[in-house]
């Protein structure tokens, strides 16, 4: 009789396992068979949703873009204000003095040009040699 009970209590248990083996096999059958119809729901939510906001998300990016624009504009231009009073302290000249002494240079080149025309050669005669004599020494007097 205690072997039949144990036999019984060991059916009833192999059962009982079976029972919550076949539980979560079909727990995660459930869960791949919802995980499907969620994950298709989710795609037509966003489909929907990037339709909708579509136009807002666009003019987002284009006031965001015009912004970071303006900033990129304002760090160079501060950047450039920087580095040109660096180069003025060091005594660099700017582009615009460097054209200024270029536009210069050409001024004199060309009244330089116009002062050295060439010039008609003569002819050289020989003139006759004179012969100079040295002038007498004077005596020093004590």
């Amino acid at each position: 009789m205690a072997n039949k009970k144990v036999k019984g209590l060991t059916s009833e248990v192999k059962d009982a396992t079976r029972k919550v083996w076949l539980a979560g096999l079909g727990a995660l059958s459930a869960a791949e068979e919802e995980g499907s119809k969620v994950f298709k729901t989710l795609v037509k939510r966003g489909t929907e949703f990037e339709r909708r906001n579509r136009p807002k998300v666009k003019s987002t990016v284009k006031s965001a873009r015009g912004k970071a624009k303006k900033v990129w504009d304002k760090v160079g231009n501060s950047f450039d204000a920087q580095v040109a009073g660096v180069l003025t302290r060091l005594g660099v000249p700017t582009r615009a003095e460097i054209n200024a002494l270029h536009h210069r240079l050409d001024r004199l080149e060309k009244t330089q040009d116009k002062k050295s025309a060439p010039v008609r050669k003569r002819k050289v005669t020989p003139r006759a040699a004179t012969k100079k004599t040295a002038a007498p020494r004077r005596k020093k007097t004590s």
